[in-house]
């Protein structure tokens, strides 16, 4: 490697020439013919290949890969190859697109990690590339825009470039994998329908392999349960409130004390038994859009992100929203009204007027 170092240094003579002392075995010999025809100054078209490293442990390895990547740079003016066997990019959603797309080594490991994927996806990456540079690394586009990787912490054998728009793996010549979170890793908190375009490339930012992926428009928590059955009702008047107005409500609650703040909403749901200690996860239509939670909703059970997912309380059988405040639709007289139990299995829908 003296005579090496000498070379990419530049001070290599033809005294420096390798003979079969420097390297007594034969496998080598391949190696070092390209590093002598450098040393005598014939370097067009000239670059050191994987072929022409033996076969040595994994660690003398990874300093040869190293080292060799170097003089291809600095000697023959040129990257080292790399040869992409596999590049394919998913998006992970939910369940099903967990076990079927998620790359089988992480999933084995981390059987239950697709429960939270429907609020925060993730785009996951397997590649198979065979390469001397002791880096590839990762970029990407959202919509087609090139974007820069949220402000995250790197992983163990992983760095950023200086703009955070490539992100830097050891390969080592092997199979591997890598998983995104997309609102924090990729930094796209607005991700529904978006797609995303990852490229796989080399220590110089040259793309060597693309592929994109799709996440969809709409995404629903995890089924955890089975409904008896879903109600909906909508109280304007008295008539209305004496039809809808949960029993145990009307026993502490009076129409004349409540009436100022009609309309609203009343949904009652009964789960079977054994799933009644889960919350039910409701999205509601109000002509034919999705509302935002608001008001006072956060206080009788829990809001998503996104604030069109209401999550209820686990002991609760029913649950009222002031239409205009808790809902934000100021005039919904006459519109249809859609209730869907996102996360509950049929039957998850109910409808009714306001």
């Amino acid at each position: 490697m003296e005579k090496v170092n000498k070379l990419i240094s530049g001070t290599a003579t033809k005294d420096d020439i390798i003979t079969l002392d420097d390297c007594p075995l034969r496998i080598w010999s391949p190696l070092f013919e390209k590093v002598n025809n450098a040393i005598l100054g014939k370097t067009e078209g000239v670059q050191i290949t994987r072929a022409d490293i033996p076969n040595l442990p994994t660690g003398a390895q990874d300093i040869w890969f190293s080292g060799l990547s170097i003089v291809n740079k600095e000697v023959f003016g040129v990257s080292s190859p790399a040869s992409v066997r596999k590049f394919t990019v998913s998006a992970l959603y939910d369940q099903s697109t967990y076990e079927a797309l998620c790359p089988k080594e992480y999933r084995e490991k981390y059987p239950d990690h697709w429960t939270g994927l429907w609020g925060s996806p993730w785009i996951a990456i397997e590649f198979d590339v065979d390469t001397l540079d002791s880096y590839i690394g990762i970029s990407f586009k959202v919509d087609g825009v090139e974007t820069a990787f949220g402000e995250t912490e790197t992983t163990p054998g992983s760095e950023f470039s200086e703009d955070r728009k490539i992100k830097y793996l050891i390969t080592k010549g092997i199979k591997n994998y890598v998983t995104f979170d997309v609102r924090m890793e990729l930094a796209t908190s607005e991700w529904k329908g978006k797609t995303f375009e990852m490229s796989l490339v080399d220590a110089d930012g040259n793309v060597l392999a693309s592929a994109s992926a799709t996440l969809p428009k709409e995404t629903f928590p995890p089924v955890t349960g089975k409904l008896n059955s879903l109600t909906a009702g909508v109280i304007t008047d008295e008539e209305s409130w004496n039809k809808y107005i949960p029993a145990s409500y009307a026993e502490d609650y009076t129409y004349e004390e409540s009436k100022a703040s009609l309309p609203w909403l009343v949904i009652n749901y009964d789960k079977v038994p054994e799933d009644a200690k889960t919350g039910v996860a409701l999205q509601i239509g109000i002509g034919g859009t999705t509302v935002a939670f608001g008001g006072n909703a956060a206080e009788v059970g829990t809001v998503s992100e996104d604030k069109h997912t209401f999550t209820t309380k686990k002991d609760a059988g029913y649950v009222m929203f002031e239409i205009n405040k808790d809902l934000g639709v100021a005039e919904s007289a006459g519109k249809d009204v859609t209730v869907l139990a996102t996360n509950c299995l049929a039957p998850n829908t109910a409808y009714t007027k306001a």
